[in-house]
């Protein structure tokens, strides 16, 4: 091979760089790692309906690209005549940081990506606009006739895979705004946050402020950004397993990146995780004396030990549950060191408490656990095998939990009782047969002390 040979496949390789560039710092919507997609593929696959470009144009989504076109029709038919034009024009000045968005390269062209864009986008807002204002739901709307679809369409809407950048949903929420439709927003934000006031003033708790001044905002961006979180928060708001939003002002890459910055999580000294060990499972933990007891906190990841009571927040397990946890685990995972990691440490606890379906009945029966699913093992091979394939992050929010834990069953006078437990009062005849003995010890013990005392007094004969 010649000189100009070298220069030929030189030039051919440096050629495809072009193609396979760099991810860029900016990204947020990635693909799920494939060792987490094996332990469960189908948490991360859209059932209905397509967002972006990752899982665009597969066969059996196509319906709900049908409905898309709809929603863009009715949407322009309330607007003026050249909504359309200026909405291209805006997202076709969005695509190149709309692009960065993607860790994955996007190979559709300008045109098709603007397009995908646009039916997306508008599809999204004007679902988010009818779940709240219910004037603008027409009667042969078929999603909002069955509950059905629009409980696949929430899930849909929070894979990690099937996001659209935030700046996009925002952008078409601005040039497809209505003012009357902004006013009733406002005053049901409004209703709202009196009601929040109200609860918090009467329970003793902080009272939050829906959304912060941003300096570098106009009063109308400050209105529309805080207007779209609330139609986000209204529909997701039964998704989540447990607490509801907080109140984050801005800064959002996409809708499960809103989620996950807006749901509440546990503010603690976190520690290195080689530091926190392990704990035993729920029925091991209540053999060892400690009791179980369901949290009065709505927060979910507020979880607490206190004079050997472990207090959980309820959590609601629905056929929803597995892939919304899921999906948040992945997008930490994808984001390592850039988002707080607190799904997985939650999870963490959960799978280290539940080894069987034992110990998700002692969760149910306590109140801790709701299972919607029947299947006390279905909930417990959830939460295992949720953690496998997960890198461990540097710290642990529940590092000081596990410490008091394991300093509970360290303790001797709690492993003698774990030991009695599990010996004699694991079942109703063990603890029969252990109170006869008992009985009969104690018996004796006065039979021996009578003969011994009868002696000294009579005295030998």
């Amino acid at each position: 091979m010649d000189n100009n040979q070298y220069q030929v496949l030189a030039m051919r390789i440096k050629g495809s760089f072009k193609e396979y560039q760099q991810p860029s710092s900016e990204c947020s919507i990635f693909k799920v790692p494939i060792q987490q997609r094996r332990e469960n593929d189908d948490s991360y696959e859209p059932h209905m309906l397509a967002i972006g470009p990752f899982h665009r144009g597969i066969d059996r989504l196509q319906a709900m690209e049908v409905h898309k076109r709809i929603y863009l029709n009715l949407l322009l038919n309330r607007m003026e005549d050249d909504i359309m034009t200026t909405l291209i024009g805006a997202l076709k000045g969005l695509e190149k940081r709309a692009r960065k968005s993607y860790a994955e390269h996007v190979s559709l062209e300008s045109d098709d990506f603007v397009e995908m864009m646009l039916l997306d986008g508008c599809f999204i807002i004007e679902l988010l606009r009818k779940n709240c204002i219910k004037s603008l739901i027409k009667t042969d709307d078929l999603i909002f006739k069955g509950l059905w679809m629009i409980y696949s369409l929430k899930r849909d809407m929070l894979l990690l895979e099937n996001q659209l950048p935030f700046i996009v949903l925002l952008e078409i929420y601005k040039l497809t705004k209505v003012s009357s439709h902004e006013e009733e927003i406002l005053k049901e934000i409004d209703e709202q946050k009196q009601h929040q006031i109200t609860i918090a003033l009467r329970d003793k708790q902080e009272v939050t402020v829906p959304l912060s001044e941003d300096g570098n905002m106009s009063p109308s961006s400050l209105t529309s950004t805080k207007c779209l979180q609330h139609l986000i928060r209204t529909f997701f708001e039964d998704i989540l397993p447990g607490s509801k939003f907080s109140e984050i002002s801005n800064g959002h890459k996409h809708l499960l990146d809103f989620v996950h910055k807006s749901w509440h999580y546990p503010k603690v000294k976190k520690g290195k995780h080689e530091d926190w060990g392990h704990i035993r499972c729920a029925t091991e933990l209540q053999e060892a004396g400690i009791s179980f007891r369901k949290s009065k906190n709505p927060i979910l990841f507020e979880i607490t030990f206190q004079n050997g009571i472990l207090e959980i927040p309820e959590i609601v397990i629905e056929n929803r549950t597995e892939s919304f946890l899921r999906n948040l685990i992945a997008y930490e995972q994808c984001s390592l060191y850039e988002i707080p990691i607190y799904i997985f440490d939650y999870v963490i606890v959960m799978d280290r408490l539940i080894n069987s379906e034992k110990d998700v009945e002692l969760l149910r029966r306590r109140g801790i656990i709701e299972n919607t699913l029947g299947n006390d093992e279905v909930v417990a091979k959830m939460f295992n095998r949720m953690c496998n394939f997960v890198v461990i992050s540097g710290e642990f929010r529940y590092l000081e939990l596990f410490r008091k834990v394991n300093e509970h069953c360290h303790k001797r006078c709690n492993i003698w009782m774990a030991k009695l437990r599990h010996n004699y009062f694991n079942s109703p005849w063990a603890l029969i047969s252990f109170m006869a003995a008992v009985i009969i010890l104690l018996l004796t013990s006065a039979q021996t002390n009578y003969s011994v005392l009868t002696y000294y007094q009579v005295g030998p004969k």
